[in-house]
């Protein structure tokens, strides 16, 4: 798994951090379908990252909805300010 970026670098850095891409190329229209280095391998990192980070449980139904940049960010905000 590639080193993380500090959680308040935003869901962008992260998901660009595991895709090994630019922050710029990760927007909220990304997903799982449209990025060519979103592939099975860098969802489970995503997944393992959300996980780590936010106590995601990795389920069918986590896998499925966090395969789009759009509820990451949903996801993100909602625990920003969380302790």
């Amino acid at each position: 798994m590639v080193d993380l970026p500090p959680i308040k670098a935003g869901p962008y850095a992260l998901v660009a951090a595991i895709l090994e891409c630019p922050s710029a190329e990760v927007t909220d229209e990304t997903t799982i379908k449209t990025h060519p280095k979103w592939d099975s391998f860098a969802h489970l990192d995503i997944m393992m990252a959300l996980s780590e980070r936010f106590g995601v449980e990795i389920n069918e139904d986590s896998v499925t909805r966090y395969a789009a940049m759009s509820e990451i960010v949903a996801l993100h905000t909602a625990n920003a300010h969380k302790p």
